[in-house]
Parts: structure tokens; C-alpha cells; sequence
């Protein structure tokens, strides 16, 4: 029996040894935070896990077996006596090893003492340890998470939010050439920019034009415009801003416009326009959120500044119904 036990004590002495050098090495490096998880939310007091070592004697002193080992051990009142005479041997020879400097850098090692209750690895207890419950909401409702900083509030009832809906179609003679944004662009009317076209050859299908082609047709288009003041340069300036592939799936160049709604005792008495947009080539649908029955027709600018052309001028009222209670 003596045997059995001083080789068990023999490992657990060597385990000890070894958790004493780890602990002394953690000594030299900042303890690493724990997870951020359920179970240790930010805020946590997260004690170290580091072995309780000491250099004293008694129940906070130097132990060979885990607290709590003994008993599940169920060792006999010989073994407690002799692992304690070896605990106390163990204790006077590290006295002697190490100097009064080391010997308080251990004291330092040794974790702080849970708080009352507390079931923490610490005091050997088999209960796991459980999470940290969530602050309660200051309105005392726990139902639902807490807002976060920056939500954004519940929309004014008195503002409601405006959707446009297309505003981008072409006339039909045009094949999908926004000609009432390049004609506006190059102040010159819709009909005269159609015109000065009606007599350019365009190349076939996935075809590049010829050079003489396309000097032929420059010619044709500026013997229209150019009573009006176009220019060369700028005939090319508008072309390339409103150039696109509709096989592509492409769009011109354009803005969406922004607007909202003010409504009293449910009923839509006007509206505000924040972005006026760009590039409509026709006036697009208005939209009221939760309010489907309001009719409203918006009023397009164009020009020549390409910010502006094809912009929200107005939009006005036709008519409204009280909101859908």
C-alpha cells in the first residue's frame, strides 16, 4: 500500500511541477481574454485559470492532488497523513530553492479568491460554470433586444416616403434613343434632332461603319444642327454622355430622385422634392408608401446641363383618399 501511494504521489508531484513551471511562464506574458461568447459576455470579470501555488502551508498553501481529489479518492487517514508530510517536504525544499524575489512573484500568481457563491473552477465544485445573464432593458421589457445606437427611428407618420416608378421610356420611332434627353441637351426641339437623323445610314446589325460613312453622316446631321449652334464637339460631348447597349442590359446615365409626402388627418396635401434626379426621359409614376389610392403626376425638366436634364420639376396632386387605417 505504501508503494501504491508514494507513486501516486510521485506523478501527482511531477504534475505539479510541471503546472508550477507553466505557471511560471504565464507569469511573463499578459493572460489571454477569454471568448467573447453567451457564457462570458463582454464585461465579464474573467478570472485567470492558473494553479492555486503557494509557498505557505494550510488550505491556501501548496497541494499535490486537485482540491476535493482526496475525497473522491477516498483515501485512508495513513495517506492523507503522508501526502501531507509530503506536501510540507515539497513546500521546505522550494522555501530553500528559491530566493525571497521569486518566492513573491508566486504569491502573485495565485488567483484571487472567488466571490461568495460564486462556482467558479477554483473551489472544485462539478457544477460547469453558467452564463452570465443578459443586462435588463432599462424599460424593464426583456421581450426584445435592447436598440442599438444609431437605429434609425420609426418613419413621421406626417412624411411618408415617395417611389418613382420608370420614367425611362423612348418613343417608338426613336428604337430606344433617349431623344428627348440629347435634343434637350443640344437645345435644339425633339422633331429637328429626329429630323437631322432621318437621313444618316446607320451600319448593320454588329457592324462597325465605314470611316467614309460615318464622315458622310456627320456631315448630314450638322447641315441640320448646325443653324442651331451645335457644334461638332459638342454633337459628340452628348452622344458619348447618353450612349449605351441596350443588349447589354445597359441604362443612359441617370439619378433616381428623392421625395416625400406630407399628409394631415390622413389625407396627402403636397410634396417636397429633396433630389430632383436626372435623366427621365419620361415622367415617371408617384407612389405613396401605404397610401396606394393617392394620384400624383410629376413634371420633368430638361436642359442643357446634363445634372438637371431630365429632372423632377413638380409634382402635383390629382388627388388623394385617407390613409388605410
Amino acid at each position: 500500500m505504501y508503494r501504491t501511494l508514494s507513486t501516486l504521489i510521485l506523478a501527482a508531484a511531477l504534475t505539479a511541477g510541471a503546472s508550477f513551471t507553466s505557471a511560471a511562464r504565464a507569469a511573463d506574458q499578459p493572460p489571454t481574454p477569454p471568448p467573447r461568447d453567451a457564457a462570458n459576455p463582454p464585461g465579464d470579470d474573467a478570472r485567470p485559470r492558473r494553479p492555486a501555488l503557494s509557498l505557505s502551508n494550510g488550505p491556501g498553501g501548496f497541494h499535490l492532488l486537485p482540491p476535493r481529489a482526496g475525497e473522491k479518492l477516498n483515501l485512508t487517514p495513513d495517506q492523507q497523513k503522508q501526502l501531507a508530510d509530503l506536501e510540507a517536504d515539497v513546500t521546505a525544499k522550494l522555501n530553500k530553492i528559491l530566493t525571497a524575489e521569486q518566492k513573491e512573484q508566486l504569491e502573485k500568481m495565485r488567483p484571487p479568491p472567488p466571490p461568495p457563491g460564486d462556482a467558479s473552477d477554483n473551489t472544485g465544485s462539478d457544477r460547469p460554470p453558467q452564463p452570465t445573464p443578459l443586462p435588463a432593458q432599462q424599460n424593464g421589457d426583456t421581450s426584445k433586444p435592447p436598440a442599438q445606437p444609431g437605429a434609425q427611428k420609426d418613419q413621421d407618420p406626417s412624411h411618408l416616403a415617395v417611389t418613382f416608378i420608370g420614367g425611362y421610356e423612348t418613343d417608338p420611332q426613336d428604337h430606344g434613343r433617349p431623344v428627348v434627353l440629347i435634343a434637350a441637351a443640344l437645345n435644339v426641339p425633339s422633331e429637328v434632332f429626329r429630323k437631322a437623323f432621318s437621313n444618316v445610314k446607320p451600319a448593320g446589325p454588329g457592324q462597325e461603319p465605314e470611316p467614309a460613312q460615318v464622315r458622310l453622316n456627320k456631315q448630314t446631321v450638322m447641315r441640320s444642327l448646325g443653324p442651331y449652334g451645335v457644334t461638332d464637339d459638342r454633337l459628340n460631348e452628348v452622344s458619348n454622355f447618353y450612349r449605351y447597349s441596350k443588349s447589354k442590359g445597359e441604362m443612359w446615365r441617370n439619378t433616381a430622385a428623392v421625395a416625400y409626402a406630407t399628409v394631415h388627418d390622413g389625407v396627402v396635401t403636397g410634396f417636397t422634392i429633396t433630389n430632383p434626379g436626372s435623366g427621365y426621359s419620361s415622367p415617371p409614376k408617384i407612389a405613396v408608401a401605404g397610401m396606394p389610392d393617392v394620384a400624383a403626376t410629376a413634371t420633368l425638366s430638361h436642359g442643357t446641363d446634363f445634372k438637371t436634364n431630365g429632372s423632377i420639376k413638380e409634382i402635383s396632386l390629382d388627388g388623394a383618399k385617407p390613409a388605410a387605417q
